[in-house]
């Protein structure tokens, strides 16, 4: 996991112990949790990392349970990356062009229960929000650095999912 996310293994961990991401099974993690630690890291250099336990409690309930699921982890990720695939900048920022595109990609999907394709469709604009504005954080701290303006330390490199590292 560390090696694809770009991760060290103890933040993960501190994630499965807070309950953001399911334990490994035998030492392995699978589908749904490798999205559950690339939205994490997606947002979390934008929000607080309880922000983003919140907006994955509110999509999915109890992360130990899939009972409560009213989208894999999994599918969560893959609707914002296909969305991210078809979407310009200026439609994230735009509100009518995002529910149409997100209206788009989830219309196939089914309701276990009633105001779920609302709750899905909540929480996919909120993370593309957020996306939006880790890359505009992103562009400012780049600009900030270019012209010598970051403090001595703050400027870092980026791993594999493009967050800054501090």
């Amino acid at each position: 996991m560390s090696e694809l996310t770009g991760l060290d293994s103890n933040t993960i961990q501190n994630w499965v112990v807070r309950g953001w991401v399911q334990p490994p099974v035998e030492k392995r993690y699978g589908a749904d949790q490798l999205a559950s630690v690339m939205l994490i890291n997606m947002l979390k250099s934008v929000t607080r990392l309880e922000t983003i336990g919140n907006i994955l409690t509110y999509i999915n309930g109890d992360i130990k349970t899939g009972a409560d699921d009213l989208v894999s982890e999994s599918q969560l990720y893959i609707y914002i990356c296909d969305i991210l695939d078809k979407i310009g900048f200026d439609d994230i920022l735009d509100p009518r062009a995002m529910t149409r595109l997100v209206d788009e990609e989830i219309h196939a999907y089914k309701e276990p229960v009633p105001g779920g394709g609302e709750k899905l469709r909540n929480t996919i604009k909120l993370v593309l929000t957020y996306y939006a504005a880790a890359l505009m954080k992103q562009r400012a701290d780049q600009t900030a650095d270019a012209l010598g303006l970051t403090a001595a330390g703050e400027s870092g490199k980026t791993n594999k999912g493009g967050a800054k590292e501090k």
